[in-house]
């Protein structure tokens, strides 16, 4: 059914228990629905197996992504060359996270549309330098909870 509407836009698939249901129908339904902005799949027991499903997201349009709440332990290189995203919430996984790894996947044209990114309660490892933070437009990062002291990184500059 979800195949059909060409036309839509924002698609929210919380809780909806898709780890058991995402990867058969996955790619197909991406690849049908170029015209999708938001796509949100929070609180879904996603792992990060799940990636080689949406990257037929490249070809879209994708504005928010929204990955909160899974299982997830980073992202794939390839979001990095998603040219309109704006916000990433990637909070709440439950995995470890390398976070210069992840931050470094997002470098390529995502670099320079980001406004924001939330990746609080996380638990992100590695260590934070000021190069790995070189985001032009990014107005909102939310690193609640996420340990990555002892201290942050001297001249911090977004």
């Amino acid at each position: 059914m979800i195949l059909r509407l060409r036309k839509l836009i924002s698609l929210s698939l919380e809780g909806c228990e898709l780890s058991q249901v995402v990867y058969p129908y996955s790619s197909s339904f991406l690849n049908s629905s170029s015209s999708i902005d938001t796509l949100i799949l929070n609180n879904n027991n996603l792992t990060s197996s799940m990636y080689r499903s949406l990257f037929p997201l490249t070809r879209n349009k994708l504005r928010i992504l929204d990955l909160s709440g899974n299982i997830l332990d980073g992202i794939p290189k390839y979001l990095g060359n998603l040219c309109n995203l704006e916000r990433l919430y990637f909070y709440n996984n439950s995995a470890v996270v390398n976070f210069p790894d992840f931050l470094n996947n997002l470098f390529g044209c995502t670099s320079l549309t980001l406004q924001g990114l939330l990746v609080g309660h996380n638990r992100l490892i590695g260590k934070l330098s000021n190069e790995t933070l070189r985001f032009q437009n990014l107005s909102l990062l939310g690193m609640k909870s996420c340990n990555l002291g002892p201290h942050f990184p001297d001249g911090f500059k977004l």
